[in-house]
């Protein structure tokens, strides 16, 4: 079952889409913990049954399709397990800084929409260790976003460029 649609979610602009998420897992991380513990602890890229549905009427957010719907529970996941911290800090930039291979980097890009939960559980973990964020957006147009579609292969390019920057200015 794919996770991913093949092109950009239709409706509400994205990016207040995913500013409202994060602001309600932000605040959920202080109010209603057991709600925002829930989506922490689901496997990454399933439907949790009750928090994700809380949490997406709430932010307005209505998947028109089962891998909408699991596109949804990946990003829900990994905002939940990295923290109300809202960062800009590029997704490449923050998956270099954290020490992610450069294989791994390749996986995550590589994945399609069957592989990519446990790719980006991998990256995220890894980040989680280093104390690390990275920027919701760019994780919103990775994870909602085919590989094949031309915004999945823009969102991977820039990912894969913010990388080796970063490496090139720490080496």
């Amino acid at each position: 079952m794919s996770p991913t649609p093949t092109d950009t979610p239709a409706g509400a602009d994205l990016g207040s889409q995913v500013a409202r998420l994060h602001h309600t897992l932000g605040r959920w991380a202080r109010s209603d913990a057991g709600a925002h513990a829930e989506l922490r602890r689901s496997v990454p890229g399933q439907i949790p049954a009750i928090g994700l549905w809380k949490l997406l009427v709430q932010c307005d957010i209505d998947p028109r399709t089962e891998a909408e719907e699991r596109g949804w529970a990946l990003l829900a996941w990994t905002l939940a397990s990295l923290g109300g911290t809202e960062s800009r800090q590029p997704i490449g930039r923050a998956l270099q800084g954290a020490g992610l291979s450069e294989l791994r980097l390749v996986r995550l890009l590589r994945a399609d929409a069957g592989q990519l939960p446990d790719a980006l559980t991998a990256a995220v973990r890894q980040i989680m260790a280093k104390g690390g964020n990275g920027d919701a957006l760019q994780l919103a147009r990775l994870v909602l976003t085919g590989p094949d579609s031309e915004a999945g292969e823009r969102i991977r390019r820039q990912i894969a460029k913010d990388y080796y920057r970063a490496e090139r200015t720490t080496a």
